[in-house]
């Protein structure tokens, strides 16, 4: 997973392909240190597939067992 390459199996073949590097900034995003300064600072609406409102940040889930965090940047 850290290298986020993908391969088609059971060939076993890389794919290089360009429209995969959105889906590789998702699995691994990156920010500058103004970007993570402005997170608390500036309030975004955003809207779901659903057409509803939300405000993204960060969640502590309700999930006793795991103890899960949420991010929504």
């Amino acid at each position: 997973m850290s290298s986020l390459r993908v391969y088609v199996l059971p060939e076993s073949y890389e794919v290089k392909n360009k429209t995969l590097d959105d889906i590789k900034y998702v699995v691994n995003p990156t920010y500058t240190k103004e970007n993570v300064r402005k997170l608390d600072k500036e309030v975004v609406t955003k809207w779901d597939l659903g057409k509803k409102k939300y405000i993204p940040g960060v969640y502590t889930a309700l999930l006793w067992e795991c103890g899960q965090t949420n991010v929504d940047m």
